[in-house]
């Protein structure tokens, strides 16, 4: 094992449990997807040795250099999608990937929340398990603010069509699609 591969602030603190003070005894490489995993993984004291250019799967799977391989274990939600194992997988990286945990929706909404989804002029998406949440609970389809390109295109396949979504994924550029999707908003009305 060459290389840990953390796509999510929750894979890394699920996986600095399970390794518990091992990581202090030696320490773990990782490929992290982005700022905030990274962040995550430092503070767990992982030594944090790739950032893809872009936080996701896609880019994760094109630019992580052979030389950090070629065993990989993969720390993954249990309903990711396999983009990142299967693109690492055709550039000859041996990958095995570990479910760390899963994301489920809400069962049942109360009716002061359903009435809230009802009425919402915004949301915010930070998965495509999000989206994919909404979409169960309720009908109503606002303008949608997304943390990047997966959760943005999860939104369109599910009817959304006023969707914002930054160009890099992330907290900050999140931050700004929700501002300036308020900022249009306002502007119509």
């Amino acid at each position: 094992l060459e290389m840990i591969l953390l796509t999510s602030p929750e894979a890394a603190r699920v996986f600095g449990d399970a390794a518990g003070s091992r990581r202090n005894k030696m320490p773990l490489r990782v490929a992290s997807v982005g700022k905030g995993t990274s962040v995550v993984a430092r503070s767990l004291n992982f030594d944090v040795v790739f950032e893809p250019s872009k936080a996701n799967a896609e880019t994760m799977a094109s630019e992580l250099p052979e030389a950090l391989g070629p065993k990989l274990l993969y720390a993954a939600s249990s309903i990711a999608p396999g983009t990142l194992q299967e693109g690492l997988e055709k550039r000859g990286f041996q990958v095995t990937r570990y479910n760390t945990y899963t994301t489920r929706p809400v069962e049942k909404q109360s009716p002061d929340a359903l009435a809230l989804m009802e009425t919402a002029q915004i949301v915010t998406f930070g998965s495509p398990s999000a989206v994919k949440a909404w979409n169960q609970a309720t009908k109503h389809r606002p303008v949608a603010a997304c943390i990047g390109r997966t959760s943005h295109d999860a939104a369109k396949a599910l009817g959304f069509e006023r969707i914002y979504s930054p160009e890099k994924p992330g907290i900050p550029g999140w931050a700004q699609v929700t501002v300036e999707a308020l900022q249009d908003l306002r502007q119509m009305a």
